[in-house]
């Protein structure tokens, strides 16, 4: 990460536990998202990496500092758990394994303007008008909405500048089809914004679950911060119910007689003669017959 900013590694600690190592010492705070630090060789930033962004202090040459902290998660309003802290020096320079007389107790100049963001990706594939993570479609090839939020994690207003869907072997840039209306949106830091959108005949096969990856990038509009550009994605998952019943089908008559195929209500399909009464009703209507006749005919000799 150091060289994004034209700087090189001096070392990092991850996991973030307290100590000294390569001439830099780290104080965590029992927090566990804060933290202090001081060191032998000129630091140009410190990285404080949590969540799915980053907080970013510039330098110039500085020995020390205290109470740097993660970006904040916008899901509780607290600073996410330190992930691991990297320090930066510069390159072009020589590090003196010397200390400073007097550490100073801050920056030689103020840190820079973060930028962070966060993305989180869910569906509704069962239409219950509730989306989560991972949902069940009622059957394969179904339409399936999809709703995306973004949020600035960040100390600086953001502008989306990137905002694509990905599945398969296919990828589709929301900002064309799907959230044209996010196109260039603006974000203060912490705030979001939600985009809902349909992909037709979207659900897998039975016991062959979809994963679907949106992905974000946002642009600092301060001209001042620099890191220039942050990006995130968030994976949701689609499956689809296994579809009943099946089709029995008898082998054809020796006449050929034409078959038509009816499916009872528990759901499989019996395939045979459309028009072939059954022998035993056709036998119970020549005894019905067969008897009225016997009455009738018995009725008209006592009558006689």
């Amino acid at each position: 990460m150091c060289g994004q900013f034209g700087l090189q590694e001096l070392t990092k600690f991850d996991p973030p536990v307290s100590g000294t190592q390569d001439g830099v010492t780290l104080s965590v705070h029992a927090d566990g998202s804060s933290f202090d630090w001081s060191s032998t060789v000129g630091i140009d930033a410190v990285i404080a990496k949590g969540g799915d962004a980053a907080n970013v202090y510039r330098y110039d040459e500085a020995t020390s500092d205290t109470n740097l902290t993660t970006p904040t998660n916008p899901s509780n309003g607290k600073p996410y758990g330190l992930s691991h802290v990297t320090f930066c020096y510069d390159e072009s320079e020589t590090p003196t394994e010397s200390p400073s007389e007097s550490p100073s107790e801050s920056p030689s100049e103020s840190p820079s303007p973060v930028i962070g963001v966060q993305i989180e990706k869910t569906n509704d594939a069962n239409r219950d008008g509730v989306f989560s993570d991972e949902e069940e479609a009622r059957r394969p090839g179904a339409d399936v909405p999809f709703r995306v939020t973004v949020t600035n994690t960040g100390e600086t207003t953001v502008a989306i500048a990137d905002l694509r869907d990905a599945f398969d072997d296919e990828e589709v840039d929301l900002l064309v089809v799907g959230c044209a209306s996010l196109a260039g949106v603006t974000l203060e830091p912490g705030a979001s914004v939600t985009c809902t959108f349909t992909l037709n005949a979207y659900s897998p096969p039975s016991r062959a679950p979809k994963e679907n990856v949106a992905s974000v990038c946002v642009t600092a509009e301060d001209v001042e911060a620099e890191q220039g550009e942050a990006c995130a994605e968030d994976p949701s998952t689609v499956t689809s119910a296994e579809v009943l019943g099946t089709t029995v089908t008898p082998t054809p008559t020796e006449t050929g007689t034409a078959t038509e195929t009816k499916t009872p209500p528990g759901g499989t399909a019996f395939t045979g003669p459309a028009a072939l009464p059954s022998l035993a009703a056709l036998g119970l209507l020549f005894l019905v017959l067969g008897t009225g006749l016997l009455r009738v005919g018995a009725k008209r000799r006592s009558g006689l």
